[in-house]
């Protein structure tokens, strides 16, 4: 079986799952723009005009959606291979899938597909949101979206390499649910979706700028709100996602075969 056959396999079980619980999908929708809504009114209170940002000239709005549709959808990246493996210790399963002679590459591929197009969607009824009800509007030219293309593939490359290390974490250790959360939340403060990092400490600020996820929100930011492609940071966090893919992907077969030899990828 080729890879898109066996992506295509897993997100057809996954998909069966959710259908089982449509609920949790409702809720999940519904919690995403209830966080929107509430930057919206925080919007009301925000004096743009006492922090520095070329980002926040459109509005603490447009500054605020871009960075939560991004982050919804590198913490999908991040969270789904790892979480995806947590499911199958508990479920039993995962012994039975590492025994099929799939390769890692496909096996990562399987467990994060649907977790990550079901984020891309609520990203994108985010900003569709944001725009039709909140009066959301972005200044970015049609060409500049093209730019788009190489920072989107950039992030994710770089946010699924970490979720691929978390995951190869799972497998040892077996819980990580803790750290994924922190992790998160830390590159969401540090990486400025919430508030420009001039606001923070400088020791801080300089932190933030120095994570490759800062550079992912910044080019985003940068196209679609000014138009203006940051290429220096861009170059950087392609370059960046070249490395950390392979780097992680060795060390989740190193876990794997690991968790073989001692027998206890049942445990959890």
């Amino acid at each position: 079986m080729n890879l898109l056959a066996i992506t295509g396999a897993f997100m057809r079980r996954d998909w069966a799952e959710v259908r089982s619980y449509r609920a949790a999908f409702v809720f999940g929708v519904v919690d995403t723009l209830l966080r929107l809504t509430m930057f919206f009114f925080i919007a009301e209170i925000v004096d743009t005009g006492q922090i520095d940002g070329r980002d926040l000239e459109a509005g603490y709005v447009v500054f605020a959606v871009v960075g939560l549709a991004l982050t919804q959808v590198l913490s999908s990246a991040m969270q789904a291979v790892s979480e995806k493996m947590r499911e199958e210790q508990q479920t039993g399963t995962l012994e039975v899938v590492m025994a099929t002679p799939i390769g890692v590459r496909e096996l990562i591929a399987g467990l994060a597909a649907f977790e990550f197009v079901r984020a891309v969607l609520s990203g994108l009824i985010l900003v569709v949101v944001a725009v039709v009800v909140f009066g959301a509007r972005f200044r970015a030219e049609p060409l500049d979206y093209l730019a788009l293309v190489p920072a989107v593939l950039g992030s994710l490359g770089l946010f699924l390499a970490v979720g691929i290390a978390l995951a190869a974490a799972t497998i040892v250790v077996k819980r990580t649910g803790a750290l994924t959360a922190f992790i998160g939340e830390i590159l969401a403060i540090l990486g400025g979706v919430y508030f420009p990092l001039s606001v923070l400490p400088r020791p801080l600020e300089v932190l933030g700028q120095a994570l490759p996820f800062t550079w992912a929100v910044d080019v985003s930011r940068g196209i679609l709100i000014a138009g203006d492609v940051r290429v220096a940071k861009l170059v950087a966090l392609v370059v960046s996602a070249a490395v950390a893919l392979p780097a992680s992907a060795w060390l989740f077969g190193v876990a794997a075969r690991r968790a073989r030899r001692d027998g206890s990828l049942m445990e959890y």
